[in-house]
């Protein structure tokens, strides 16, 4: 038991298995549902442009360009370890915890077009390492309330694209351009409101351990 039992708020009774008992359920249990229900489980991603120009001997500069579409973000959240034990501020109980973004893939079908080359169909898969988010939840009602979601680390995105062919030696150059653009993606939609309102409904639903 914790000192704050004293005070007699059941949340400060918890101990650290009971804290990561009710994110584990929260998170495994409800939540693929509720990003079901808005339609994020195998969220749709925007379209966008590569843009990128090569020198070739006699020719001069040659502009390629791919276009990028189809794009979908799949991933589940576990915990990060052990979340804190309950924490007070006036009249509120917070619990804390780090989540990481587990199998976080994203996908994109493509077109590429090299000068005056013929369209080549392309697929690209990109691949999230250790990346975190932080999130705190108020327990003090009869269901707990997400008051924070802040992005803690983006890890690196592997990224491989499939179908190039003899354009393969503009791997690098899509790469880079590829992984800045799906990470601004990404963070966007997992700060969005209807990702957060999907958190929300998730722990809701869970009620709080006494």
């Amino acid at each position: 038991m914790f000192q704050g039992c004293q005070f007699g708020a059941p949340v400060f009774c918890l101990n650290q298995s009971e804290v990561n008992q009710f994110f584990d359920s929260v998170l495994n249990s409800i939540f693929p549902e509720e990003l079901r229900n808005a339609g994020l489980l195998y969220a749709s991603l925007p379209n966008f442009v590569v843009k990128f120009e090569d020198k070739v001997a006699i020719i001069g500069k040659v502009k390629g360009q791919t276009q990028f579409f189809n794009g979908n973000m799949i991933h589940k959240l576990d915990r990060d370890g052990n979340c804190t034990v309950p924490a007070s501020y006036l009249q509120d109980h917070y619990l804390n915890c780090t989540l990481v973004l587990s199998g976080l893939e994203v996908t994109f079908d493509g077109k590429m077009k090299y000068g005056k080359l013929p369209v080549v169909n392309i697929r690209s898969h990109g691949v999230f390492a250790n990346s975190t988010i932080f999130i705190q939840v108020n327990t003090a009602g009869t269901s707990a309330q997400l008051t924070q979601l802040l992005f803690s680390s983006f890890g690196h995105e592997d990224v491989k694209f499939t179908g190039l062919g003899p354009l393969n030696r503009f791997n690098k150059v899509m790469e880079d351009s590829y992984r800045t653009h799906t990470q601004a993606e990404v963070y966007l939609l997992l700060t969005g409101s209807p990702y957060q309102q999907a958190l929300q409904a998730a722990f809701s639903k869970v009620a709080i351990p006494t």
